[in-house]
């Protein structure tokens, strides 16, 4: 929220420190505002993934995560660019879609997970366009609607967020 990010960069730039590292920091506003701050991208944990899940297809569920998911995943990967539609009113997503035919095996990799729903609806798309396995990378889970995301079979995280729900059986 841009109100506590106002604050937290007040806090961070008032001690002083000479760097702060922010892993996988969700908007550059952060950047801007937290002196000293660097973006470090987890490159070594998503290539973990990679070469666990195998991928056919690299997924960015939309516009904003292409750039991110084309560095996470290397050079060698085609990523598939996806979009939603947010009705800026209520929150709800809706008009997932998914431009072309996939492989059998996809990997969506994105910085945050919430609530779920952009993975939800745009793995019920993915499935429309030929996807048999779907897996989901995400730096931060937060899952605050539940640890189940319905349409995807694996979800990989770090533990960056607190509490880690490791418990689930569908988390890596």
């Amino acid at each position: 929220q841009p109100f506590t990010l106002a604050l937290v960069s007040r806090l961070l730039n008032g001690a002083g420190f000479s760097k702060v590292r922010i892993l996988d920091v969700h908007s550059d506003v952060a950047l801007r505002l937290i002196r000293n701050s660097v973006n470090v991208l987890p490159y070594q944990v998503v290539q973990n993934v990679i070469n666990t899940v195998q991928p056919g297809s690299i997924v960015a569920p939309d516009l904003g995560a292409v750039e991110r998911v084309g560095k996470l995943a290397g050079i060698v990967r085609h990523v598939v660019q996806c979009s939603k539609h947010r009705d800026m009113q209520t929150g709800k997503l809706s008009g997932f879609t998914v431009p072309q035919t996939v492989y059998e095996k996809c990997l969506i990799i994105d910085d945050i997970c919430d609530g779920g729903a952009t993975f939800e609806g745009l793995a019920a798309e993915l499935r429309t366009k030929g996807a048999k396995e779907i897996y989901l990378y995400v730096t931060h889970a937060i899952m605050s609607k539940g640890c189940t995301l319905k349409g995807i079979d694996k979800i990989y995280t770090t533990d960056s967020y607190w509490p880690v729900p490791t418990r689930m059986s569908n988390f890596v």
